[in-house]
């Protein structure tokens, strides 16, 4: 295909190009994708966030409703932490990256009521069940705006196996 866009080359376009073109189709039409969540839906809308001191790594998913083992990503992204937030330690860290999570996917999440998060810090189930509690006003605030905001079931994901590790090491 590189032949047939060259500069100063004569456009030819036979056998060969036609097979390289019916194989980059092919290619593309089995390449990964991703969708719109469907609503209403019996498989829950899944974020599956990490924070490292980097960066916050998060995808959306939800489960096929008739294969229930097949996924549908719905996006993937990474943000980036400032200098300041680098500087959290690693529990305030995982709720700051939550919470970024969260406000950016707004739109798609408030008023969500089958929504999971699966995270690998075990702490923040329990930042998130004891609100007021936390030794923080800014980590108190967070949890506030996370509860009074969001109705999800968090879920604890082992991290050597948990996908978003990478998203939140790649910027």
């Amino acid at each position: 295909m590189y032949e047939v866009i060259k500069k100063d080359v004569t456009f030819e376009w036979g056998p060969v190009q036609e097979k390289a073109r019916s194989d980059l189709k092919s290619l593309i039409e089995s390449c990964f994708h991703t969708r719109n969540p469907k609503f209403p839906s019996e498989q829950p809308l899944v974020l599956a966030v990490d924070t490292s001191w980097r960066a916050v790594g998060y995808y959306i998913y939800q489960r096929d409703e008739i294969e229930p083992k097949h996924i549908h990503y719905v996006k993937f992204n990474s943000l980036l932490m400032d200098k300041r937030q680098q500087r959290y330690s690693q529990p305030k860290r995982e709720l700051c990256g939550l919470r970024r999570a969260l406000e950016q996917e707004v739109y798609l999440f408030r008023g969500c009521r089958d929504f999971i998060i699966e995270t690998d810090a075990k702490y923040l189930a329990g930042m998130l069940n004891n609100p007021g509690k936390m030794p923080n006003v800014t980590i108190n605030r967070w949890v506030d705006y996370i509860r009074t905001n969001f109705f999800f079931e968090l879920v604890h994901k082992k991290g050597k196996t948990f996908g978003p590790d990478g998203l939140s090491r790649m910027k």
